[in-house]
């Protein structure tokens, strides 16, 4: 919870004392993880992103103050006001909004009704609450709904609107980060599966090629030296190939990749030199028929 007073301080603020969100934890309240926040939660907060802000409140002193206050947290940000929940739900349908600053006492749909509306049909939009004091309950169900933080209405709270939006942010995109690494190691844990599998496929057929072609190069040599020599240079690329199959399975190992960082199997590599035996049988394969 994020209060905008600056005088004496209350005493669920003392250190040591049961603070207003822990208490709504121990009523059930989900709450965000948060990063460790300013003991002093109405310093000046100036957030370089490019975000669409809708405030919502029926109270024309109210937005403006807001405005201001989010204007300045927030100088390459836009900030739209609204006087209702319907209007709020008509920009975000034609407009759409990254955070929505929503007042719970208003005329027709209150701030839980609208969080509904949002939370079904723009999940990704953050929702923050703004509350009277006394309206712990309200806010616990907020929470519950999914808003992303909610701020008890003081004297001043517009004040700490920008921090705590921007605290909202910062755990959004670290969600996201979190999520597109959870991808990216389904993507590697399915590359290094079928990485695996190809090789042990081709690695049992290469084994009896490799072997029958040694034996024929044993057998042809005698009578006939050149083809004896070419069954010798498949077994010669046989052999290389398997050495790629053998890196290929050190690279899929996982512990060899936490360490490899971003080395990548270098194909070249495993290439024969031009001088080197069962070049020119490679060359040959390659060669226009």
């Amino acid at each position: 919870m994020h209060t905008g007073n600056a005088g004496p301080v209350a005493p669920a603020q003392i250190s040591g004392a049961p603070r207003p969100m822990e208490a709504l934890a121990r009523e059930g309240a989900t709450q965000p993880a948060r990063r460790p926040e300013s003991t002093n939660t109405s310093e000046r907060v100036v957030d370089t992103r490019e975000v669409r802000i809708l405030v919502v409140d029926d109270d024309p002193d109210q937005l403006a103050v807001c405005r201001m206050a989010l204007q300045r947290g927030f100088p390459h940000g836009e900030v739209v006001v609204m006087r209702s929940g319907q209007e709020c739900i008509h920009h975000l349908s034609s407009v759409g909004a990254e955070a929505v600053i929503l007042d719970y006492k208003m005329p027709g749909m209150n701030g839980i009704e609208v969080l509904r509306h949002i939370r079904d049909s723009w999940p990704d939009a953050l929702v923050i609450l703004v509350t009277g004091y006394g309206d712990e309950a309200v806010a616990v169900e907020a929470m519950k709904l999914g808003a992303a933080d909610y701020v008890m209405k003081s004297m001043d709270y517009a004040t700490v609107l920008p921090a705590v939006l921007s605290r909202c942010l910062d755990i959004r995109d670290r969600e996201r980060e979190l999520e597109a690494e959870r991808t990216r190691n389904i993507q590697l844990a399915t590359v290094i599966q079928t990485t695996r599998a190809l090789a042990h496929e081709i690695n049992n057929p290469l084994q009896v090629i490799s072997g029958t072609c040694e034996l024929l190069s044993l057998m042809l040599t005698p009578t006939d030296p050149a083809l004896g020599k070419q069954a010798g240079d498949l077994v010669t690329v046989c052999d290389r190939i398997a050495d790629v199959i053998r890196r290929l399975y050190k690279v899929t190992n996982p512990v060899s990749q936490m360490r490899m960082g971003i080395a990548m199997l270098d194909i070249e590599a495993s290439s024969p030199a031009p001088d080197a035996p069962g070049s020119a049988l490679i060359s040959s394969w390659d060669a226009p028929k």
